[in-house]
């Protein structure tokens, strides 16, 4: 998730653009919500201790809903503006991000799928 960083920040740059920011702080923000996105599936690690469908399903609501609102608040905090604004934004690139990791983990995966096909051979 680390090698993401980079895209964060660029997708932080597109919907901040008006704040004239440079690149490294952008980063700086994406490697900020990284560790507090860690942080919070870290402590999700404990509700989800034991075998009940009933907590891992509690653990994945509080999950969502917990990373939703910090990445409100970060974006409030760190960029300024009004709440709707933070979330609009923090909408906007949770969801890009959330692209970009999926079609990562999708190269990953055909890369691998390659690898072991050309061992085989």
């Amino acid at each position: 998730m680390f090698v993401l960083v980079p895209v964060l920040a660029a997708l932080t740059a597109l919907v901040t653009r008006a704040e004239r920011r440079n690149y490294p702080l952008h980063l700086y923000f994406g490697l900020h919500v990284h560790a507090a996105v860690f942080a919070i599936f870290a402590l999700l690690v404990l509700l989800r201790y034991g075998d009940s469908e009933v907590m891992d399903g509690i653990a994945d609501t509080i999950g969502l809903v917990a990373v939703s609102w910090y990445l409100v608040v970060a974006f409030h905090t760190a960029y300024g503006g009004t709440w709707r604004r933070a979330a609009v934004r923090a909408a906007i690139v949770g969801v890009s991000y959330g692209f970009a990791v999926v079609l990562t983990l999708v190269a990953l995966f055909g890369a691998v799928l390659l690898l072991v096909s050309a061992r085989a051979s």
